[in-house]
């Protein structure tokens, strides 16, 4: 039987080999539930609840490289479509810029006006499916890459500063960002990760093989799928 996914490892940090299984978030960018489980449906309608407020949490375990390419703008979620959590990764990806808590030339105190180089990322992992990541996968340029194995999808999410200087991340008011940028990517069965059909993403380039979509938030409700075409 496969398992269920898991971003994150019961008995990090020192559970999680220097390889192969994606396991854990960067810095920056944990995920807990400290506070009860963040819902999409509530934490759209105000991004500062107290179950977000308690999910945030920093320097529980670092990848390499992830925070190498991404400088730590990266978070991560699982059971991802099963449990409908794309709104609350987008919730953790803007409460990461318009906290601060993205390291950027640009002043993320201000994204409305000054957010020339903000860009926040994240990635969410659906259950009985897991990422495979190579610190040097790429062939051209040696950069991380991952690889989804499993039965189900992943998906990697991008806030560009455009999107980030529009959006509305405001405590007591519902989250508002356009031109939110996924790519879904199909797994091909835990023992056919080398199979060309299984989804890659070039980690560096934030670019992969699969489905590319847009949608938007307009005042905590996703217009369109959010899972993709």
């Amino acid at each position: 039987r496969a398992p269920r996914s898991r971003p994150f490892s019961a008995a990090w940090p020192h559970s999680c080999p220097s390889a192969a299984l994606l396991l854990a978030t960067p810095s920056k960018g944990s995920v807990t539930g400290v506070h009860g489980s963040a819902v999409s449906s509530s934490s759209l309608l105000n991004p500062y609840e107290y179950a977000v407020n308690g999910a945030l949490v920093s320097s529980l375990l670092n990848v390499p490289s992830l925070d190498d390419a991404h400088r730590g703008g990266v978070v991560m979620d699982d059971h991802f479509v099963a449990r409908d959590r794309m709104g609350r990764l987008l919730v953790f990806m803007g409460r990461l810029a318009q906290d601060g808590a993205v390291p950027t030339n640009a002043d993320t105190s201000d994204l409305t006006s000054n957010a020339s180089s903000a860009v926040v990322r994240g990635i969410g992992v659906d259950e009985a499916t897991a990422l495979l990541l190579d610190p040097t996968g790429n062939a051209t340029t040696g950069g991380p890459t991952l690889t989804a194995v499993g039965d189900g999808t992943a998906y990697a999410c991008e806030l560009s500063s455009d999107s980030l200087r529009a959006m509305t991340c405001k405590e007591g008011e519902p989250l508002s960002v356009p031109a939110v940028a996924c790519e879904r990517l199909t797994a091909a069965g835990f023992y056919n990760y080398s199979d060309p059909a299984a989804g890659t993403f070039d980690l560096a380039a934030w670019k992969g093989s699969g489905v590319r979509y847009k949608f938007d938030v307009d005042n905590g409700v996703i217009t369109g799928d959010p899972y993709g075409p």
